[in-house]
């Protein structure tokens, strides 16, 4: 067929099988040619059976599907993504062009989309630098305070020419621990031996704390010599160094109140006969160091031991205690920490003399009785706040005056709740009204049934008077009629 031959295929849907050429219109077409054209042009048919030409200079048009062409056939330019490519459609742009079924062009039927993940938890904000720098400044000064402790061996010597032997640890505070303690010089008698933490600070202050002791000793053996019996003294040697511990020794007691009151069980207090002899040695001590002026300023169940047989008790732990008749008190002197026992004139910044004692004793007195705290230690101005409730108004003369009164009071002596919400509350005095009996009595009800209950809250009520000058001294105290049939 003039060099175009026909051959067996298939046509894409929607095309027609071209018409066979005729060799009159293969000469009609090749009369219209140039010259020059003759052999650089090859002809072919589309598949509206048309006659096309290729020019070289525009690159060659590929035979139509289902012919083939006979001699050379030029190259498609495979730029022109528009042009037609026999056997397969692409998609580009608005054309649609249809794809082999093996081509790496053909796209894979899209699948589900996935579900997304369920939220899980919101990640924490990074820690902020400072806190973890605290944080583990904290836990070097804990590691650090912990090697401070005296960590002995049982039956490890100690003392001059190693004549003490531990026998086993009687308990351990803030800054020392204590251990049960034999002589073997001494016939094997027992100690309470008090080994200082290692640390220069807390030796200094335990160094002017054990000039004091010895200066009770004397002065309150020549004042009130049976007051000072029920003071707890240095016994023995006194004191020693043991590998960088500076060691106090005191006469063997069991243990102290405090312990003494969880041993009863929980909120459950001593009958009122051991209170009778335990508050008559109390105000007896109270009463030797108010002779030399001294005041304790740290009187609390923790620091009143029972005696081995149970039947007294000695006030001990000098460590906060201040000589009024030193002019310059000593700063290394530590000084007792916020505790519920505190007189209220200690809190507002008052100056103070041995009644804030006397407010002390009764607040521990009252917990030994009842098992529960008096004034429980929240902040300052919440232990105010709960006193003027137990004990009535104060006066606007004593609310006002101090260098932290203005923290709780206003100038016209009303009181400044601040509540938990951060929020302040102004109530005037008046709101707490005096309370017509003994303002424990019948808190202590709830607890103790006892004919002299009456007395006891009555005696409580008379030392924790806000204002100190109406407050009972500890002579008075030991005239009253609760502790009278035991003198």
């Amino acid at each position: 067929m003039n060099g175009i031959e026909m051959q067996t295929g298939s046509l894409p849907r929607g095309k027609k099988r071209p018409r066979p050429h005729s060799p009159s219109d293969t000469a009609e077409a090749k009369s219209k040619l140039r010259p020059d054209q003759g052999s650089a042009v090859s002809e072919g048919t589309n598949g509206r059976g048309e006659t096309r030409r290729s020019n070289p200079s525009r690159g060659a048009l590929p035979p139509p599907r289902g012919l083939s062409c006979k001699g050379p056939v030029p190259e498609a330019d495979q730029s022109e993504d528009a042009e037609l490519r026999l056997g397969c459609f692409e998609m580009q742009t608005t054309e649609v062009k249809r794809l082999r079924p093996n081509s790496p062009s053909v796209k894979a039927p899209l699948a589900a989309a996935p579900k997304p993940p369920a939220p899980g938890p919101k990640p924490k904000p990074p820690v902020p630098k400072v806190d973890v720098e605290a944080a583990q400044l904290a836990k070097e000064q804990t590691q650090r305070r912990e090697r401070e402790y005296f960590k002995p061996y049982i039956g490890e010597p100690c003392g001059p020419e190693n004549r003490f032997l531990v026998e086993g640890p009687l308990g351990r505070g803030s800054f020392s621990s204590v251990f049960r303690c034999s002589d073997t010089k001494g016939r094997g008698k027992e100690y309470a031996v008090k080994f200082i933490r290692d640390n220069p600070g807390l030796r200094k202050a335990t160094e002017a704390e054990v000039r004091l002791m010895r200066r009770i000793r004397t002065k309150a053996v020549e004042k009130d010599s049976e007051g000072a019996n029920c003071l707890l003294g240095l016994a023995g040697v006194e004191t020693f160094m043991h590998h960088g511990h500076l060691a106090l020794i005191f006469h063997l007691q069991r243990y102290d109140l405090r312990t003494a009151l969880r041993r009863l069980g929980e909120r459950r207090g001593f009958p009122l006969q051991d209170l009778e002899r335990y508050a008559g040695d109390l105000f007896l001590a109270l009463r030797a160091l108010r002779a030399i002026r001294i005041i304790h300023t740290d009187i609390k169940p923790d620091n009143l031991l029972m005696s081995l047989d149970k039947k007294s008790v000695k006030l001990s732990d000098f460590g906060c205690a201040i000589d009024t008749q030193d002019e310059v008190q000593i700063k290394h002197i530590r000084r007792a920490y916020a505790s519920s026992y505190r007189a209220p004139e200690i809190i507002l910044g008052q100056s103070y003399s041995t009644r804030a004692d006397m407010w002390s004793a009764a607040a521990t007195l009252f917990e030994l009785a009842d098992g529960r705290v008096l004034f429980a230690e929240s902040s300052n101005n919440t232990m105010l706040y709960d006193m003027l409730k137990t004990c009535g108004p104060f006066k606007k003369a004593f609310a006002t005056v101090g260098k932290n009164s203005l923290k709780h009071f206003s100038i016209e002596g009303d009181f400044k709740r601040r509540k938990t919400d951060g929020n302040e509350q102004l109530l005037p005095m008046r709101r707490f009204a005096k309370p017509a009996k003994p303002p424990l009595l019948s808190r202590l009800r709830e607890k103790l049934e006892d004919v002299r209950l009456d007395h006891f809250a009555g005696l409580l009520s008379k030392c924790l008077v806000p204002e100190p000058a109406q407050r009972l001294a500890p002579e008075d105290a030991l005239q009253h009629d609760f502790l009278r049939s035991s003198r």
